[in-house]
């Protein structure tokens, strides 16, 4: 079938069909072509993500290594402090 192309013309039942089925094609391919565009932005998404969240995690692995080092530096800290404070006390004043 064949789609009339003057206005002046009413479309019969069958036109109205015919258009229906290339509205349909038409939305199928609109469709495929919406989903590979959304595919590659979330794809591009999750390979962000997963950069970002190798970041954090390192950054996480950082802090707590420098968490215990900023600790283990206090606990040398205290212990030269007592160790000074005995030394004074043994020592005599001039």
């Amino acid at each position: 079938m064949k789609r009339k192309n003057t206005l002046s013309e009413n479309a019969t039942k069958g036109d109205l069909v015919i258009l229906k089925q290339e509205l349909k094609q038409e939305m199928r391919g609109l469709k495929k072509e919406i989903d590979e565009k959304a595919q590659s932005y979330r794809d591009q998404i999750l390979s962000k993500l997963d950069e970002t969240m190798g970041e954090l995690g390192t950054m996480r692995e950082e802090n707590i290594i420098g968490s215990g080092q900023t600790s283990q530096l206090r606990d040398n800290v205290e212990d030269h402090e007592k160790r000074i404070k005995h030394l004074e006390k043994a020592q005599p004043t001039a």
